[in-house]
């Protein structure tokens, strides 16, 4: 936390967005079962998106001991603040108030449906993850960050992190869908593009010039050689065939 957001949370429009936001929620935490805590209110940001000028869907009322625990599952990389705010807040209560019982409004609207209201989940692994028709790239991408092992993976160099990919889902249904959407989110993925486009540009140089210096060493003809026999040609094939 920096020094500009501490003068920021301390400032005159910090306060009238506090307050406003408390205002909505009847000065109540919205993770306490009973809607009565005792502790002192704060206001929770879901998401640093639009911080500075936050809309009041990207805050949400928590009691001290509950605001804890949230910021506490985002440091440890349970929770996160990226994504849509309605799946983030379903998310936050679904952690720190698993036995809280959610509004029809939000059954409908969090995602994804099969993790609202339900007090046990299996561990996130590679075998369990669901791929949905309608999902973009960026919704497969956000599953699969809540994956332990993807977590890891993608602080692998770049030629292990696909090879620890391929081998994690070779028989997932939707192999090439998960490919496509995580492999450009590697940090050195552009690197990568770059070298590899690169070396095919030095492939087809390569060739070119074989190619060229074959022809001018057997005036254009590209079967048989005039001075040397046809042996010098099929050498000549053979390395043009060998150039990687």
């Amino acid at each position: 936390m920096n020094d500009t957001y501490k003068t920021y949370l301390e400032s005159e429009a910090w306060a009238q967005k506090r307050n406003k936001r408390l205002g909505m929620s009847n000065f109540k935490c919205e993770a306490c079962e009973d809607g009565e805590c005792r502790n002192p209110l704060q206001v929770h940001h879901l998401t640093y998106a639009r911080i500075f000028r936050e809309e009041m869907e990207d805050l949400m009322v928590l009691c001290k001991m509950h605001h804890a625990a949230a910021e506490e599952m985002v440091e440890k990389g349970a929770l996160s603040r990226n994504g849509n705010v309605k799946w983030l807040r379903s998310e936050t209560l679904r952690f720190i108030a698993p036995k809280k019982k959610f509004r029809e409004a939000d059954k409908k609207e969090c995602a994804p449906k099969q993790r609202v209201n339900s007090e046990y989940e299996p561990r996130r692994t590679a075998a369990n993850l669901k791929v949905e028709k309608q999902d973009w790239p960026s919704d497969i991408f956000r599953k699969l960050c809540l994956i332990p092992e993807v977590q890891k993976a993608l602080r692998m160099p770049y030629k292990k992190f696909k090879n620890a990919m391929k081998s994690m889902f070779r028989k997932h249904p939707s192999k090439q869908r998960i490919f496509s959407a995580i492999y450009q989110k590697h940090p050195e993925f552009e690197k990568y593009k770059r070298a590899r486009a690169e070396s095919r540009r030095v492939r087809r140089e390569k060739k070119a010039r074989i190619k060229a210096e074959y022809k001018m060493a057997h005036g254009g003809n590209s079967r048989t050689c005039q001075n040397g026999g046809i042996e010098p040609a099929k050498m000549a094939a053979s390395a043009i065939l060998k150039c990687p």
